[in-house]
Parts: C-alpha cells; sequence; structure tokens
C-alpha cells in the first residue's frame, strides 16, 4: 500500500495491490495479482493481472517475465500486455567486490595466508 501526492496537482493519491505466486516448474512461477488506486476527486479504478516469471538458468541471478492486465472498473486501457527483464544481485555480494580484504588475486599486497 502507498499513499503519495500527484505532482502535477498536489493532491492525495493511494495504491494498493496483493500479490501472490505459485511454483508450477522448476524456474517458472505463475504469478496473480490485484490493484486498485484511488486519486483524489476521481473515481476508484481496479484491476487484474495474470502471468509468469521464468527463470531460463538457475545459475543465473536473470529472471523473465510476462504478463496480461485486465481493468476491472474506473479508467484506463481495458488491456495491458507487459514484458520484463530482472537482475538479481545481494548486498552482501556487491559488497564483497570492493573489499580489498576479499580480493583473490593477492594485488592487496597482503601475501600472508588466511
Amino acid at each position: 500500500m502507498r499513499l503519495g501526492v500527484e505532482r502535477s496537482t498536489g493532491e492525495l493519491d493511494g495504491i494498493w495491490g496483493v500479490i501472490g505466486e505459485l511454483p508450477v516448474a522448476t524456474g517458472l512461477r505463475l504469478v496473480g495479482e490485484v490493484d486498485g488506486d484511488r486519486p483524489q476527486h476521481q473515481q476508484q479504478s481496479y484491476s487484474g493481472l495474470l502471468g509468469l516469471i521464468w527463470q531460463p538458468w538457475s545459475s543465473e541471478n536473470l529472471w523473465l517475465d510476462t504478463g496480461v492486465r485486465r481493468r476491472l472498473s474506473g479508467a484506463g486501457p481495458d488491456w495491458q500486455f507487459t514484458f520484463g527483464l530482472t537482475f538479481g544481485s545481494s548486498a552482501a555480494s556487491v559488497a564483497q567486490r570492493f573489499d580489498p580484504l576479499n580480493d583473490p588475486s593477492g594485488a592487496n599486497g597482503d601475501s600472508s595466508a588466511r
């Protein structure tokens, strides 16, 4: 759930959503979502999405996703189609890359065994 301020008008607006995922095969998940928003002085808008998230290589942090969104009420397009690409990384793995004490090449000048 999010409550925000519309930049162009300065009015409050709110967005909510519920998402569920179901593993259907190795590296493949079925996704469902229902969400809504309520811009101030406008009709409540609801939509639903059905999609898939696929991880083609389990050793890589890469996911492809696609979905079909249907407007259930309110203004906006009746149908929307989405496609996406996500790269994953943990904060710990990024921090290790910048830590000179974890340099496996020995380039940090420390030749002692650990």
